[in-house]
């Protein structure tokens, strides 16, 4: 428990010096709203610097060059919510056994208009053997789009590929995350192995 204050501490004393530290030293808008929220933290208006912290969540989002994930994670059982996933403990596989997969994308564009934030993702996959074979694949096969009043930062992708028929054998599932408001793209390669 101990640890845990003591790296709550850090960052909080690193927003505080931020908050003192004069408007032209801070630089870019990300300074400061984490100055912000920090002052807000030490004068006890946590909410308030709750809000400043997400909209510096939401700016250093903008920010990010290229779409990536945070997790992926080969699962055994679909998953109701975001970061409620059953991880599986191997990519071994019984010949007809469906493969699961939850991703937690980042970095997808988030449009703003009339005070509504959306975005649309789409995916494409491919089935290669293991001597590097393409078997079959799909495009456009998925899509997730969301339209709310404040930016989805925590959002989960869940795939589920039934690949009936395959024999005994090492494949990769290539998918790929395809940024529809963007050229941005998120390809995930998962090995699996067919027993």
């Amino acid at each position: 428990m101990k640890r845990e204050v003591r790296l709550f501490v850090l960052p909080l004393v690193t927003l505080l010096t931020l908050a003192a530290a004069p408007a032209s030293s801070r630089g870019d808008t990300l300074a400061d709203r984490l100055a912000a929220a920090g002052s807000k933290a030490a004068a006890g208006r946590h909410l308030e610097a709750l809000e400043d912290l997400k909209a510096a969540e939401f700016e250093l989002w903008r920010k990010m060059p290229a779409m990536e994930s945070r997790r992926v994670v080969l699962v055994t059982e679909e998953p109701a919510f975001f970061g409620s996933y059953q991880p599986k403990p191997d990519n071994r596989y019984r010949v007809g056994e469906p493969v699961l997969i939850y991703v937690e994308p980042v970095g997808y564009t988030i449009s703003e208009k009339d005070g509504l934030y959306r975005f649309l993702l789409t995916a494409d996959f491919t089935l290669v053997s293991g001597k590097g074979e393409i078997l079959g694949g799909q495009r456009d096969f998925g899509r997730w789009e969301m339209t709310s009043r404040q930016p989805v930062t925590e959002f989960m992708m869940f795939f589920t590929y039934d690949f009936s028929g395959l024999s005994s054998g090492d494949y990769t599932i290539e998918t790929l995350i395809k940024d529809a408001n963007s050229d941005r793209t998120l390809a995930l390669n998962t090995p699996i192995v067919v027993e």
